[in-house]
């Protein structure tokens, strides 16, 4: 199944009302494809919207859908944490979730089948994204402006994600496999936990031009030993740094060096070539998921090829992004050390 088809962009408008004489008349529902390949009738456009997941969360908010009910990950920008949450994203409150009058809620596909049976019987639609990798975020974008009859305003943050996608891949797809540095990166806040083939780690190294270490595991997210990992030797390691270990979900320069200097002190990393010569780095999880993924992407392309992205500065980007589709300014430290 392609992209569009997996990330929804498939919006089949099936009108289950009459459109009648009045130009702007609108239909009562229409029907979507989602993520899993469901198709669900949801109300056009939705007004009352409770949202599971943060990616998408984030999404509704850039296209002005009207977000009643949160899961407790939801919590960018930050006018996100004055909404009522809902528990955790699969396993939420339904008794709170239904308080909030939902007429859709968006989802991550963790969610709980049977909650979400209960949530269906009470006459909530209900739609399933995952919408990590960035083509599937573009194809849910798509879906939700058109969902939000917001069709515009997510036609200009997918040009804005695709013109910096397609410049990172203009700029690495020619390179030889010795010009590709190794790269190892860990996840889940989880030493030694990474991610191989299939997994969305592994989609956003290749494309910003490395190889991943662990990209030949049979497991989509392994736990290496320290003993394998120093005898592959990365050349470059990407730690993620997450919400839970940041004081309100904000990444600060402090907790980036501190988390670093622990890092490369843990055996099986602090011997590899990466450490030797200073090529370790730190993201923060929400650079590589939703919308601003685009912006975890820059920074990957110019730590593994700074001579080939000289001109871009994904800081200033990022700041680009929060201005003009969050209305927020740029706070805190995203990616450290900066270069």
């Amino acid at each position: 199944m392609n992209n569009k088809i997996l990330g929804g962009a498939v919006l089949l408008l099936i009108l289950l009302g009459t459109l009648g004489a009045c130009q702007n008349a609108k239909a009562d529902n229409i029907t979507v494809v989602d993520e899993t390949g469901r198709s669900v009738e949801v109300p056009y456009p939705p007004e009352r919207i409770v949202c599971l997941g943060p990616t998408m969360s984030e999404v509704v908010y850039i296209l002005g859908g009207d977000i009643v009910g949160r899961s407790d990950s939801c919590i960018f920008p930050p006018p996100m944490t004055d909404v009522p949450t809902m528990g955790r994203d699969g396993t939420p409150n339904v008794e709170l979730l239904l308080e909030q009058r939902p007429d859709l809620v968006i989802a991550r596909p963790i969610l709980d089948e049977s909650i979400k049976e209960r949530i269906e019987a009470a006459g909530v639609s209900v739609i399933l994204f995952r919408a990590y990798e960035i083509d599937a975020q573009i194809a849910a974008i798509d879906t939700m402006g058109s969902m939000l009859g917001e069709e515009e305003k997510a036609a200009e943050l997918i040009g804005f994600i695709e013109e910096y996608q397609q410049m990172v891949r203009d700029r690495t797809e020619n390179l030889t496999a010795e010009e590709k540095p190794l790269v190892y990166i860990e996840l889940f806040a989880t030493p030694y936990r990474t991610g191989a083939v299939g997994s969305s780690a592994h989609d956003f190294i290749v494309t910003a031009g490395g190889r991943n270490v662990a990209a030949n595991s049979s497991v989509k997210y392994p736990t290496l030993s320290a003993e394998w990992l120093l005898e592959e030797d990365p050349d470059m390691i990407i730690r993620e740094v997450y919400s839970k270990e940041s004081e309100h979900g904000l990444p600060t320069e402090g907790l980036m060096e501190e988390t670093r200097d622990e890092f490369i002190s843990r055996p099986g990393i602090r011997e590899t070539s990466a450490v030797v010569n200073s090529d370790v780095y730190l993201l923060f999880s929400k650079l590589r998921s939703g919308p601003r993924s685009i912006v975890g992407l820059i920074y990957m392309a110019k730590w593994f090829h700074p001579g080939l992205f000289c001109d871009v500065n994904p800081e200033e980007v990022h700041r680009e992004m929060l201005q003009k589709f969050y209305g927020v300014e740029l706070e805190g430290t995203w990616a450290y050390p900066q270069i």
